[in-house]
C-alpha cells in the first residue's frame, strides 16, 4: 500500500499539514478534494473519492479532514484504519484534536509522520515505538489566568520560557539504534548566543549572533566530541 501525499484541513479548508511522498500529484490537489467535499450534499461525504487518477481517502475527527492519496490499487480500508490511527497517535501526543492544537504542535506532527511513513510506505503507529525517537516536545493551550502570568511578556505577549526544550531533551540522542540491545547514539546541542542593541527610538543598532554545534557520537565507526 502507497500513500502518495497526506494533508490535515480545517472545516473551513485551511491547509494545516501538507506532506507530498512521491511526487505523483501537485498541491492543488488539496483545493481539488476541498471543493469535492463542499461540494456533496447531505451530512456524510463518501470516504473515498477519485479525481481522474487520483483516489482519496479521508475521515474527520475533532473537526477536522485527514485526508490521504493514493494512484495505487490500495484498500480503502487499511488507508481508513491508518488514518484513524494517525489522528489517535496526534491526540496523545498533542493532547487533543482540534484545529488550534495542529497549528500550535505542527513541527511534532511532522515529526511524527516522518517516523510514521517512508516514502508512502507505513512503518509504524505504535506509540511504544515512535516515543523513542521523537524529539520535539508537545506544546499545550493554557488558559488565561490573572494568578499565573509566569509566561506573560510585554504587552500580553507571551514569553520563550515556555518555548525552551526541558532539560532532559539534552540526554536524548537524535538518532539511536532501533536495535533494543545496541547503544549506538548521537547526541546534538545547538547553542546560541544573540546580542541586539536597540535605540530609544525603536531603531535597531547592532545585532551578533554566535553560535556553536557540539556533538558527541557513540556510532561504531566514531567517539568522542565534535565542536564546530
Amino acid at each position: 500500500m502507497m500513500i502518495s501525499q497526506l494533508f490535515i484541513l480545517s472545516s473551513k479548508g485551511d491547509h494545516l499539514i501538507y506532506k507530498h511522498y512521491r511526487g505523483e500529484a501537485g498541491s492543488d490537489v488539496v483545493n481539488i478534494f476541498y471543493e469535492k467535499v463542499t461540494a456533496l450534499t447531505g451530512d456524510q461525504p463518501p470516504v473515498v473519492m477519485s479525481h481522474k487518477d487520483l483516489h482519496f481517502v479521508h475521515i474527520r475527527q475533532g473537526g477536522l479532514y485527514w485526508v490521504a492519496t493514493t494512484t495505487a490499487d490500495s484498500s480503502p480500508f487499511t488507508i481508513t484504519e491508518f488514518l484513524n490511527r494517525l489522528s489517535a497517535l496526534v491526540k496523545d501526543y498533542c493532547g487533543s484534536l482540534s484545529e488550534k492544537a495542529v497549528q500550535m504542535n505542527f513541527a511534532l506532527i511532522y515529526e511524527l509522520l516522518d517516523e510514521v511513513l517512508d516514502y508512502g510506505y507505513i512503518q509504524t503507529t505504535s506509540s511504544d515505538i515512535l516515543k523513542n525517537f521523537i524529539q520535539t516536545e508537545a506544546v499545550f493551550s493554557r488558559p488565561f489566568s490573572l494568578f499565573d502570568l509566569s509566561n506573560v511578556g510585554l504587552f500580553g505577549a507571551e514569553t520563550q520560557q515556555s518555548k525552551v526544550a526541558p532539560s532532559s531533551a539534552a540526554t536524548r540522542p537524535i538518532q539511536s539504534s532501533r536495535d533494543q540491545g545496541g547503544k549506538s547514539e548521537i547526541f546534538v546541542d545547538v547553542i546560541e548566543r544573540m546580542s541586539v542593541v536597540i535605540g530609544s527610538n525603536g531603531v535597531l543598532m547592532k545585532v551578533d549572533i554566535e553560535g556553536e554545534i557540539r556533538v558527541k557520537c557513540y556510532m561504531p565507526s566514531c567517539s568522542g566530541e565534535i565542536y564546530n
